[in-house]
């Protein structure tokens, strides 16, 4: 029985010795390659994205992890005297510096530090205050 053009043996190998099929073979397994290579080309492409990417972000993250120029401040303590018509955010608002983020904020710092219960303030009182300053005493 004899094979026609364009048959494969069991191993789906075309016969040797037949220009043909030794064409045909040479195509597929040129196509087989080409298709190899471009995969091997988008996988690098890809992996040289992905690196540049991780590496755009870590470096743009390092340069927000350095350390700022702005000079330290420091917390330090004064002792207040309250006087005739000082209420407790009218001194707040004397002695609150930029290391806080609201008044009330403040105040409630104020009466924690002094053991105060309610904002009431009696003349002659004496108060410890906080605030911040960026000179070392």
């Amino acid at each position: 029985m004899k094979r026609e053009y364009g048959q494969r043996n069991a191993y789906g190998r075309a016969r040797q010795g037949e220009y043909v099929y030794g064409r045909e073979e040479r195509l597929r397994l040129l196509r087989i390659r080409r298709r190899r290579r471009a995969f091997r080309k988008r996988l690098l492409l890809t992996a040289a994205a992905v690196a540049a990417a991780f590496l755009l972000g870590f470096s743009l993250s390092g340069f927000s992890g350095m350390p700022s120029e702005k000079t330290p401040s420091y917390k330090y303590y004064t002792a207040v005297t309250v006087h005739r018509d000082d209420t407790l955010w009218s001194i707040a608002s004397q002695y609150m510096t930029d290391g806080y983020d609201s008044l009330q904020d403040y105040i409630g710092e104020i009466r924690e530090i002094n053991g105060m219960e309610s904002s009431k303030l009696y003349y002659g009182q004496k108060l410890v205050v906080p605030y911040y300053s960026s000179e070392i005493l």
